[in-house]
C-alpha cells in the first residue's frame, strides 16, 4: 500500500516512549502514562532475546564458571 513511503510512513506513526517495564508505572510519570492511554490503539512488545537468547546466554557463561555447583533459572512464562 505505502510501496517505498513504508519506512517514512511507519516512522510518523511509531513515538519511543522512554521507560522501564520493570519499574512501577514503567517507569514513567503519570501525565505521560495518562496521554498515551488515551492514545495508544497498538502496543507491540517484542522480548525473544530477553526470553530465549538470554538464558542462553547466561549458560554458556556458567559453563565457564569454575566453582558452580548450581544454575537454577526461574522463568516467569506461563
Amino acid at each position: 500500500m505505502h510501496g517505498e513511503s513504508y519506512t517514512d510512513f511507519m516512522l510518523s506513526k511509531l513515538v519511543p516512549v522512554p521507560g522501564n517495564i520493570g519499574e512501577s508505572n514503567l517507569g514513567m510519570n503519570t501525565d505521560l502514562m495518562i496521554e498515551i492511554a488515551q492514545e495508544l490503539d497498538l502496543i507491540f512488545d517484542v522480548a525473544v532475546n530477553i526470553n530465549t537468547r538470554g538464558p542462553s546466554r547466561i549458560l554458556n557463561f556458567a559453563k565457564r564458571c569454575k566453582k558452580l555447583c548450581c544454575f537454577i533459572h526461574v522463568s516467569t512464562g506461563k
